[in-house]
């Protein structure tokens, strides 16, 4: 859930009203890849019991941050 409300602060006051879709010049790989900053970053402090989940949830997001480069 905290991965996902940095999307939600980036988009909403470009977007007027939380609509996803920033525009045709929005870098959405920058978004993602800050948002893959945060998960490391934020990743020192989980507990142990955290690792598995928010590992899955970096690979998921550099998988995502990868086809956009492709597309």
């Amino acid at each position: 859930m905290l991965l996902s409300g940095s999307f939600l602060v980036g988009s909403l006051p470009e977007a007027g009203g939380g609509n996803a879709y920033l525009g045709p010049d929005a870098d959405y790989a920058g978004l993602v890849q800050r948002t893959i900053d945060g998960a490391k970053l934020s990743s020192k402090y989980d507990q142990s019991w955290q690792h598995e989940t928010r590992t899955r949830q970096i690979d998921l997001l550099q998988s995502f941050l990868d086809r956009l480069g492709t597309a």
